[in-house]
């Protein structure tokens, strides 16, 4: 008995120190393949995404990381100071946006290789840290580190453009020890929070769902007056007009106007407890008593504003379908972590698949997904803006890929695929204030670019068929692409990652508040 338990306790010892030895190893960099320029992408056909016209048999000359002209192929004469890439029939984007990503320390291993592999250049993060540096969450430093070092070509990642502050949600997401302004309790708070995120480089702060409406006007009024916008979840509490009126830049999320057409919604808000009601049973309500003539207005207000609606379809897609077989079984589940599968993914899912049914056994998130496609194609007509964004890191929503999942959902829900990839190029970068540099395939714009097999305006899905990448003039062919979704699978299959994975969200307060929580 003494020596089996003598060999128990040295097992467990070789386990921990294997494990800490894991740890503390350095996590493989992503192998960037791209070669560098200059660049003339030959005889290739350009999407214009502002007129939807395409400029047939062009060559586009790329140098310092700058589109520098494009002219008719037949007048391009070959010059050996550029590198020719051949493009005949192929068809060229500006590189996509995906407006709603969360970024995490472990982000160089299993996002940023299939942002790029995907054709995404550059994300909007919504997430960040408070004043302390965290082990989970990616800061505004790295996100502004791993920006210039892609740009540099040292660093396969996406451009990371307008820094977010980490969620205000009221104080509930404020661990213990933290400065108390982040709890918001008073206008001053709100002066001090806002200055603090301006000082780290935050374009924006993030709202969130529990916000009461007195620390949400503070707010508002407070980051207007210090040239910082707001941006996120609107709060339950306020109504859409308030959220408009006050200069919210984007609101996010696909149960807007799901939520704003309630019948019941004023009755839903004076709950003391709202999200503790959100059921499959209100979720059922709220699909019965939609108040279409509101709708139609609110929709039409926040069209004649500059708050624009990010609708993350990919979210509610996940409970949707939750109960399929095919989606559940989906072949790039190979590039996430399996810690995330099973101790987040799974369950998650299965709770949406046991648990979203309606008193009367109605499983109710299909028609909720379904009701959301119906309310962006409306929207849509309304005039309101749109962006795509996926929400990388929830569940079944895959990074990079992703994207392309998005724009598919905003064409079956009535846009165009031109109205689609716009809300991906073009829309982004005028949304981002950028529309000068980027968003559109043009002379003396960025060469953030992607090259496809067919042309996108006809099928929306031919965004998936990607043939190479730029990124700042920096070219990955489908060698590098293939490299790089290879490498995302070996490392969501490391169990150094995993662990890693696993001990940054143990190890950051931050995780640990919204876990309790």
């Amino acid at each position: 008995m003494k020596k089996l338990c003598y060999f128990v306790l040295a097992s467990l010892l070789t386990i921990f120190s294997l494990a800490a030895g894991l740890l503390l190893l350095p996590l493989q960099p992503a192998p960037f393949m791209a070669q560098n320029g200059p660049f003339a992408i030959e005889r290739v056909n350009v999407v214009n995404v502002e007129s939807g016209a395409i400029d047939h048999a062009v060559t586009v000359l790329v140098d310092g990381g700058e589109i520098v002209d494009i002219l008719p192929a037949e007048e391009y004469r070959e010059n050996p100071y550029f590198k020719a890439i051949p493009a005949d029939n192929q068809y060229l984007i500006p590189g996509l946006w995906d407006m709603h990503t969360h970024s995490l320390k472990i982000s160089p291993q299993i996002h940023h290789p299939l942002f790029i592999a995907n054709g995404v250049t550059a994300a909007r993060d919504l997430s960040g840290c408070m004043s302390r540096e965290d082990s989970y969450w990616a800061c505004i430093d790295d996100r502004i580190r791993w920006t210039n070092e892609a740009l540099a070509g040292t660093r396969v990642a996406p451009r990371y453009i307008l820094q977010s502050s980490y969620q205000t949600n009221g104080g509930n997401e404020v661990p213990d020890a933290y400065p108390s302004y982040f709890r918001l309790k008073t206008k001053a708070d709100a002066n001090a929070l806002v200055m603090f995120y301006k000082s780290v480089g935050a374009d924006f702060i993030k709202v969130y769902s529990e916000l009461s409406l007195d620390q949400y006007l503070n707010l508002a009024a407070t980051a207007k007056a210090n040239g910082v916008d707001i941006a996120g979840h609107k709060p339950i509490v306020v109504p859409l007009l308030t959220a408009i009126e006050s200069g919210q830049r984007s609101i996010e999320h696909a149960r807007l106007f799901l939520f704003e057409c309630f019948e019941g919604i004023g009755e839903f808000r004076s709950l003391e407890d709202p999200i503790g009601h959100y059921t499959p049973q209100l979720m059922w309500e709220m699909l019965a008593q939609q108040d279409e003539q509101e709708c139609r207005q609110l929709m039409a207000a926040m069209g004649d504003s500059d708050t624009w609606w990010v609708p993350t379809l990919t979210t509610l897609r996940m409970s949707a379908y939750a109960r399929e077989p095919g989606f559940r079984a989906d072949s790039r589940l190979e590039s996430v972590p399996f810690i995330v599968k099973n101790l987040l993914w799974y369950p998650d899912a299965d709770r949406a698949a046991t648990r979203g049914y309606s008193d009367t056994g109605e499983y109710v998130h299909h028609d909720f997904y379904a009701r959301a496609l119906s309310h962006v194609n409306t929207a849509n007509q309304h005039g309101v803006k749109l962006l795509a964004g996926t929400d990388v890191g929830d569940t079944y929503v895959f990074a990079g890929s992703g994207l392309h999942d998005e724009l598919s959902m905003l064409v079956d829900s009535g846009l165009s695929p031109l109205e689609a990839l716009r809300s991906a190029t073009i829309g982004a970068a005028l949304f981002s204030r950028l529309e000068d540099e980027f968003g559109s395939v043009e002379i003396g714009k960025a060469a953030d670019i992607v090259l496809l097999q067919n042309n996108p305006l006809e099928d929306i899905n031919n965004v998936r068929g990607i043939v190479g990448v730029m990124q700042n003039g920096h070219f990955y062919d489908q060698a590098a692409i293939d490299a790089l979704q290879a490498f995302v699978v070996r490392q969501a299959g490391s169990l150094q990652v995993n662990l890693r994975h696993l001990w940054d969200a143990l190890y950051s307060p931050l995780m640990r508040k919204q876990l309790a929580d």
